[in-house]
């Protein structure tokens, strides 16, 4: 068999071995991935807050609005949260490898959903389990696979919705659009917006290119080829069924708005994510990166694989792209002998310049049209981050497949048997590898620069057993309050409220500020009379970048002075 076949529409059905591959790649990549999952203690303190709203929800019962140490945080919608609270629920334990369980889980999956895409559109085993272990080993998954962070679960979601939209416009199917606005409410759910944007935005670009240019179809010219008809539908369809695809995703989001606004913060939630989601980090972020800060970006997330991508799309547009002369695209299809053991019927190409078939070409422009209007999108908000770009993991993957079929595929010979089978287990070693790499040297070495356990474990001695924590959330690293929450303390954001209830309990009061906001705060309480005193602090210890957030001062304070505060102005202190 070639390297990359036509499939007719009955061999275009999954076999036995796709079965089979599959287990293989999501075995492969859950116990890659699963392998140290907690050696490395958090990477960013974005982590400890998911983990702190998951736990809250599972001690709450509260599933709706999250809430972060007794304080709802008005942030990210809840589905991420759902999975990681599954995750302690279900294996009762809040270490690093429970709460990182579920993004192993759909990287795993995600993998699988690259490898059936790619069997869908044409490419044989061999270049599909390239295509999905070029996804699995690129720099970026491996970054968010081993954190507890929302943005693998929304790239799975969000490439299941862009590869149904791909084939809900090319077979056409409505029953396949609405499954893929059903898979992007559930990346709404996960992240909130930024799907509507990515999906809305590629779909639509996609769509006028295909109207633009009317690319001709296979139809007529191979009968058996039924599957690979591709055709742009008419402006009229494209509308009314993306409008049903969308009354689909209102009303699944709309069951999680509707218990918002029938609990006692919702419509406080809910213009509060507008306000800290849309207006904040769109609209007057005050981030500076490049207006082309996602263009290297794109290279250095799909490392080392991206050098495909330069190089083949440089081929491609060296050949002028005859890849779109239809007529030169199939010269002879040929019919074999279906036999027990063998694959036919395919078509083959004299010349491997040309795409073999309409679904693989308008593959390769979905992808291409995915990737340059996904940065562009990506690049209009003024705030910026590489991982930001990981939606797209999946088009630029598929873009250095084809990178890879260009630049290798004309010449055969140059991919024996025994040198895919080599290609595959060089694929897998660099996996594996670069795993190994990451979660021990460079978690060791992390985790010795940038541990507070040390500063838990003081604080721990310098505390009464019983003695709650308010801590202050605005300038201090949240796993702080992570970990102290883990051996068995009280903690809760410090808030106006709590404030306010603590000046009716005798005793003290035990806050933990930065190091920063405590030599403003120390300052305040010198001048009203406050008594304090400093317990315990890190600050000695740390140094260089981000150690301003790292350094942390536990204080004492008798809540009979804190009656002389408004609690308002106490928390403006700090």
């Amino acid at each position: 068999m070639e390297c990359f076949s036509i499939d007719d529409n009955k061999s275009a059905r999954f076999s036995l071995r796709d079965l089979l591959i599959v287990l293989s790649l999501v075995i492969l990549v859950f116990c890659v991935y699963f392998t140290g999952l907690g050696n490395l203690e958090f990477f960013r303190h974005t982590e400890a807050d998911r983990v702190l709203i998951a736990w809250g929800m599972v001690e709450s019962g509260n599933y709706v609005i999250p809430s972060i140490l007794g304080a709802e945080i008005f942030t990210k919608p809840p589905l991420f949260y759902w999975l990681v609270a599954g995750a302690i629920m279900l294996l009762d334990s809040v270490q690093e490898c429970v709460v990182r369980l579920p993004n192993v889980i759909f990287a795993s999956l995600l993998v699988m959903v690259q490898y059936l895409t790619l069997r869908k559109v044409g490419f044989n085993y061999f270049f599909s389990a390239v295509g999905a272990l070029f996804l699995a080993s690129c720099g970026q998954f491996f970054l968010l696979t081993g954190t507890a962070e929302i943005d693998l679960v929304f790239v799975f979601f969000c490439s299941v919705s862009l590869y149904l939209m791909f084939f809900a416009l090319n077979k056409p199917s409505l029953k396949i659009l609405i499954f893929s606005y059903i898979f992007s409410a559930l990346a709404f759910l996960t992240k909130g917006y930024p799907i509507i944007g990515l999906v809305g935005g590629i779909t639509l670009a996609y769509w006028i290119s295909s109207r633009i240019f009317k690319r001709e179809s296979l139809k007529g010219k191979a009968s058996n080829l039924e599957f690979l008809e591709v055709h742009p539908i008419s402006f009229g369809k494209f509308v009314v069924w993306n409008l049903c695809g969308a009354c689909v995703f209102l009303g699944l989001i709309g069951i999680w708005i509707y218990f918002v606004l029938n609990h006692e913060y919702g419509w406080n939630y809910l213009s509060e994510y507008v306000n800290g989601e849309f207006n904040k980090r769109i609209v007057s972020n005050g981030r500076e990166e490049s207006v082309f800060f996602y263009l290297p970006a794109a290279l250095i997330n799909t490392a080392p694989w991206s050098i495909f991508l330069v190089l083949g799309l440089g081929s491609f547009l060296l050949n002028k792209f005859s890849h779109f002369s239809r007529h030169k695209t199939v010269t002879n299809i040929t019919t074999t002998q279906t036999q027990a053991n063998q694959e036919a019927p395919v078509a083959t190409l004299p010349d491997r310049n040309y795409f073999q078939s309409d679904i693989c070409r308008e593959f390769f422009i979905f992808n291409l049209v995915g990737l340059v209007m996904g940065i562009i999108l990506l690049s209009i908000p003024a705030g910026k981050a590489e991982r930001y770009f990981a939606p797209l993991l999946g088009v630029t993957s598929n873009l250095i497949l084809f990178g890879v079929w260009q630049l290798f595929y004309r010449k055969p010979t140059l991919i024996s048997n025994k040198k895919k089978i080599f290609s595959i287990l060089a694929i897998i070693f660099i996996l594996v590898l670069a795993r190994g790499v990451m979660v021990y040297p460079i978690a060791k070495y992390r985790n010795q620069q940038w541990t507070v356990k040390p500063f838990i474990s003081l604080m721990q001695r310098s505390l009464p057993a019983e003695a709650p924590i308010y801590f202050e959330m605005g300038t201090v690293e949240r796993w702080v309050a992570y970990y102290l929450k883990r051996d068995g303390r009280k903690v809760f954001i410090l808030t106006s409220q709590l404030v306010e209830e603590r000046k009716n309990h005798d005793g003290d009061s035990y806050v933990i500020v930065s190091f920063n906001a405590w030599q403003k705060l120390s300052s305040k309480f010198n001048q009203n009379g406050i008594e304090y005193k400093e317990v315990a602090s890190n600050v000695h210890q740390l140094s260089g970048k981000n150690s301003s957030r790292r350094a942390v001062v536990l204080i004492k304070l008798n809540n009979a002075d804190l009656d002389q505060l408004p609690s308002k102005q106490y928390i403006e202190w700090i």
